[in-house]
């Protein structure tokens, strides 16, 4: 049995949850949300929950706790990594649909995050081609249009998608860094930080031994465009 010097732990809170449970589909998704938030996949355990509420206790292995701690107190500034933002704002919005808020607490029952249930109200989202940069991790699907994983800097995306044609070409760079173009959809939140919510590739470079960069390639250009007309409030219909 592990001690608490071998592990940090953190609670959250659904408030408004304890009188019925959550379905386990919404629970899955809020889960799901909340590993991105904290990073460190690797090291951060779903150990159980208390009973008579929904509040999901999380473990996080000792080695791993300075850069959770440090990306958590990040995300409360609203100035994380960019896929720990976004999936910050898609948990708060997921909360507020329900009519609920949340709150993380540490193992010292200190507010780590808030979750108002209000999403970033901030948040503008562009339809326009564009570029990313990344490593092919997986390649597949049995619909018309293939799934591409990609892991760009720390962030690993999956709302990518290409034609079956195309997909067969960029599976024989699995594990090589590729530049793929396409139509895209990208969201600027009110932090500054534009992410990638959707990618159709039509097209992709290879790129044999160039660095990976950190960011999404084209985003410095939507900055300037952000309030052009394709831009939309976050939440509003397509």
């Amino acid at each position: 049995m592990s001690s608490m010097a071998d592990h940090g732990e953190f609670r959250f809170q659904i408030d408004g949850a304890g009188a019925e449970p959550l379905p386990m589909a919404r629970l899955a998704d809020v889960l799901r949300d909340l590993a991105a938030v904290f990073g460190e996949r690797g090291a951060v355990r779903f150990t159980g929950a208390e009973a008579g509420a929904a509040v999901p206790l999380i473990r996080v292995e000792r080695g791993a706790l300075p850069a959770v701690r440090e990306r958590l107190a990040a995300v409360g500034r609203g100035t994380g990594p960019a896929d720990a933002m976004r999936a910050f704002n898609a948990l708060d919005e997921r909360l507020g649909q329900a009519g609920l808020t949340a709150t993380l607490s540490d193992g010292a029952g200190e507010a780590v995050l808030r979750f108002s249930g209000r999403g970033d109200a901030d948040a503008l989202q562009i339809r326009q081609d564009g570029s990313i940069d990344g490593e092919v991790v997986r390649v597949g699907g049995q619909s018309e249009e293939a799934r591409i994983l990609l892991r760009s800097g720390d962030a690993v995306l999956a709302d990518i998608t290409a034609s079956r044609e195309l997909a067969k070409e960029l599976a024989r760079h699995l594990y090589e860094p590729v530049r793929l173009h396409g139509p895209g959809r990208w969201t600027r939140l009110s932090g500054g930080q534009w992410v990638l919510d959707g990618l159709k590739v039509e097209r992709f470079d290879v790129l044999a031994d160039a660095p990976l960069p950190d960011a999404l390639r084209a985003l410095h250009a939507l900055q300037d465009r952000w309030d052009g007309p394709g831009a939309r409030r976050a939440g509003e219909a397509a």
